[in-house]
C-alpha cells in the first residue's frame, strides 16, 4: 500500500494517571483517575456504549458510591459524558451504560477545565482525543449501518456529498478569514492561533460519510447559519474544538442528530458574520 494510502499511527497513550501527569490536571485526584478510566474504557469497548456495575467500577479505581456519583454527575454536566439504565440482553438484569463522547472532549476549552491549558499533556491528549473522535464517529455509524457500502441510501449519500463540495469550500474561505483577521489581531491569543495555524482546515477521509449525512439533512441557508455562528464562536473564543471540521459534523446516528450543528443553527449570534467577511472578500 502507498505511504499516502497508510492509516494514520495512532499517537502515544497520554493518559494513566502518574506522579509526574498529576500535576498537570486541574481535578482532584480521584477525579483525575475516573476520567481517564472513562476515555480510556471507551476506547477499549470500540467507541460504542458500555455497561460496568458500581461495585466493579469502585474495584477499578478505589472511588466510594457517593463519591463516584458526583463525580459522574459533574462530568454529564459538562457534557461529555451520559449514562442510561438498560435491560441487560444476556441476564436480562437492569445494568448502566456510559457514553463518553470523545468528540467534545476535543473541545479545548471543556479539556482545560480538566488538564492545565498550553501544557505538553494538553496538547498530548488533544492529539490523542482528534485521532480516536473519527473512529468513535464511524463505530457509531456501522452499529447504524449507515457505512456499508449495501446500505440502500449509500449511493444518494454520495450523491449527496457532491451536492456538499461548494459549500465545504465556502466553509474553508471562511476558516481562511478568520484566519487572516486573527493573524491581524495584535491580542489575538496564542491558543487560538495555534488552532488556525494549519494552512487547511482539518479534515479525514472518513469525514465523507458524515458530510453526506450533514447535507441530506440541512438545506443551503440553514447550513450558512450553522457555519456563520459556528466560525463566530470560535474566533470569540466560546469554544476552541482540536478538530474543526470534525466538531461541527459531531453525529449521534441513533439519534440522527448533529448536536453541535443544532446549537448552532438556533443561536442568534451578535458577532461578526462570516456572511459579513464573505462579502468583503468574494470567494472564488
Amino acid at each position: 500500500m502507498a505511504n499516502s494510502e497508510r492509516q494514520p499511527k495512532a499517537p502515544s497513550h497520554p493518559l494513566s494517571i502518574n506522579i509526574n501527569r498529576l500535576r498537570y490536571y486541574l481535578l482532584a485526584p480521584d477525579e483525575a483517575i475516573l476520567f481517564d478510566w472513562l476515555v480510556v474504557k471507551q476506547i477499549s469497548f470500540k467507541y460504542v456504549d458500555f455497561h460496568y456495575s458500581q461495585l466493579r467500577i469502585e474495584r477499578e479505581t478505589r472511588i466510594k458510591r457517593s463519591r463516584l456519583e458526583s463525580i459522574l454527575t459533574r462530568f454529564a454536566r459538562d457534557g461529555f459524558l451520559a449514562t442510561e439504565v438498560r435491560t441487560n440482553p444476556t441476564t436480562k438484569g437492569q445494568v448502566r451504560y456510559f457514553r463518553v463522547s470523545l468528540c467534545r472532549l476535543a473541545d479545548a476549552i471543556l479539556l482545560g477545565k480538566y488538564i492545565k491549558p498550553g501544557s505538553e499533556l494538553m496538547t498530548h491528549v488533544l492529539d490523542y482525543l482528534c485521532y480516536h473522535t473519527i473512529r468513535q464517529q464511524m463505530a457509531w455509524m456501522k452499529e447504524e449501518g449507515l457505512v456499508d457500502g449495501e446500505h440502500p441510501d449509500f449511493e444518494e449519500m454520495r450523491r449527496h456529498v457532491e451536492k456538499m463540495r461548494p459549500f465545504y469550500n465556502r466553509i474553508y474561505q471562511g476558516y481562511l478569514h478568520y484566519r487572516d483577521l486573527l493573524l491581524r489581531r495584535p491580542d489575538s491569543p496564542r491558543e487560538l492561533l495555534a488552532l488556525f495555524r494549519q494552512e487547511k482546515l482539518p479534515s479525514h477521509g472518513d469525514h465523507l460519510y458524515l458530510l453526506a449525512l450533514f447535507a441530506r439533512k440541512y438545506s443551503t441557508q440553514e447550513i450558512t447559519a450553522i457555519v456563520q455562528n459556528y466560525f463566530s464562536a470560535i474566533y470569540h473564543e466560546e469554544i476552541r474544538p482540536a478538530d474543526m471540521l470534525g466538531y461541527l459534523l459531531y453525529f449521534v446516528p441513533a439519534d440522527r442528530m448533529f448536536p453541535t450543528a443544532q446549537i448552532y443553527l438556533n443561536c442568534k449570534s451578535s458577532v461578526i458574520s462570516l456572511l459579513e467577511i464573505i462579502r468583503e472578500r468574494p470567494l472564488e
